[in-house]
């Protein structure tokens, strides 16, 4: 299923090669991933596997999957096409969610690996999303964690990439930003907006000793030339994105996108069995101390004992 999924994805057709709404006799599913990432294909594993292990197989499911067109202007059409032919909308990423609520209205929409629905304006609550939109979140306290990671490192100046105009990769630079106040640490924002904005990026950190991701699209899709020009540097990463860390920045707090699938699953399959998203709250898992290994041995990084008691999980 997943090696499908991947595939589907990249071909940006429905599973099957049909689209939802060609399928008799079974629930329609649309999915709509912001992009390709392996952070939206591990999530959505996480709910294929949720509805198998429920007994929403391939007898009683037909799913569509597609990531969003790169033209702004033609993603409101794409996502009322897929919405059409089916019974619910499963939008993965804030970017994917936020295009998926401004178009449908009357269909449930279960969301995947959306950072903070309810301050992104997408659910009124986290225990009563209201209107017709739950899901599962990757949601992460990022200010306590700068405020302790700063205990740890003791940086004295920090960089914090994020992506303008996505309101995810904002409210998490706010986070951070609000943190690093109360650490009393000196910051500096970093706009990553474009893969035009990568390389540039070593003239902007300079007197920097630690750098933050934000989840922003654009980091995401550069994110080895990012995680290639820190090492350069020597300046540690951190980010709460899990799969960030698995693509080489050196640690962070994070949740597992499977994990974020396996609760959105949950919530679609309460969706699927008769509840109102409205009544079916939006949950988040447990986050992890991640600390990348390889990276760490790169740059000539020794984590000081104080992290090394923090850490729960260690990519080699």
């Amino acid at each position: 299923m997943r090696a499908i999924v991947a595939l589907a994805v990249a071909a940006g057709i429905g599973l099957g090669g049909a689209p939802a709404g060609a399928v008799d006799g079974k629930t329609r599913i649309a999915v709509i991933m912001t992009n390709g990432e392996q952070r939206y294909l591990q999530t959505m594993s996480g709910i294929s596997d949720a509805l198998k292990e429920a007994g929403f197989g391939d007898s009683r499911i037909a799913m569509a999957v597609e990531t969003l067109v790169p033209n702004k202007e033609e993603v409101r059409a794409q996502v009322t096409r897929l919405a059409a032919g089916a019974d619910v909308v499963v939008p993965l990423g804030s970017v994917a969610t936020q295009a998926a609520i401004a178009v449908v209205k009357e269909k449930p929409v279960v969301f995947g690996h959306v950072f903070n629905p309810v301050e992104e304006g997408i659910v009124k609550s986290w225990e009563s999303p209201g209107a017709n939109v739950t899901g599962g979140s990757n949601f992460v306290q990022l200010t306590p964690f700068v405020v302790r990671l700063h205990k740890v490192l003791a940086p004295q100046k920090a960089a914090i990439l994020f992506t303008p105009g996505e309101r995810q990769s904002e409210s998490q630079l706010e986070a951070i930003m609000a943190g690093a106040k109360s650490a009393k640490l000196e910051t500096v924002a970093v706009p990553v907006k474009t893969a035009a904005d990568a390389p540039g990026l070593a003239k902007q950190l300079g007197g920097v000793d630690l750098l933050f991701l934000t989840g922003g699209t654009a980091i995401g899709s550069n994110l080895p030339q990012i995680v290639s020009t820190a090492v350069g540097l020597k300046i540690p990463t951190t980010t709460h994105v899990g799969t960030f860390i698995q693509g080489g920045v050196l640690l962070g707090l994070s949740v597992e996108p499977y994990e974020v699938g396996k609760i959105a699953g949950e919530a679609l399959l309460d969706v699927l069995k008769g509840a109102s998203p409205a009544t079916v709250a939006v949950k988040s898992p447990l986050p992890k101390m991640i600390f990348n290994a390889k990276t760490a041995k790169a740059q000539g990084f020794v984590p000081p004992e104080a992290l090394q008691k923090w850490i729960t999980k260690t990519v080699e």
